[in-house]
């Protein structure tokens, strides 16, 4: 499902004076460069008096160019570290032949905390 958190941290998302469109799980238009992200799952970590207190997030940013990602990963990585979200790992290198595009995926966590078993901070 869509997170408006990332939806609002990338939604003018800028590289070297180039805006790059951020989608969820499908991009549909002609841009050379552009993020879709997608959901892994939600889990709970954090247990106290039988309730789940705090459960964990993460999601895959998947990065396609057809030129050199290294600034976009940057900039991702910048943007997520600092609205708290915790890296889990990066992809290898990956080149699509079809499509001509390069493909970088990382990982990212966040945790949520419960307040009464019903609202969420």
């Amino acid at each position: 499902m869509k997170n408006q958190e990332l939806e609002t941290l990338f939604a003018d998302f800028t590289v070297n004076n180039k805006k790059i469109p951020f989608e969820f799980l499908d991009y549909e238009g002609t841009e050379e460069t552009y993020i879709v992200y997608n959901s892994l799952g939600e889990e709970p970590v954090f247990f106290g008096d039988d309730e789940v207190l705090a459960t964990v997030s993460t999601y895959d940013i998947h990065i396609y160019t057809k030129g050199n990602y290294l600034d976009i990963l940057k900039e991702v990585k910048k943007k997520l570290y600092n609205a708290d979200w915790t890296w889990d790992e990066d992809s290898e290198d990956i080149y699509e032949k079809d499509t001509r595009f390069f493909h970088k995926v990382t990982t990212w966590q966040k945790e949520r905390m419960i307040t009464d078993g019903q609202n969420w901070i």
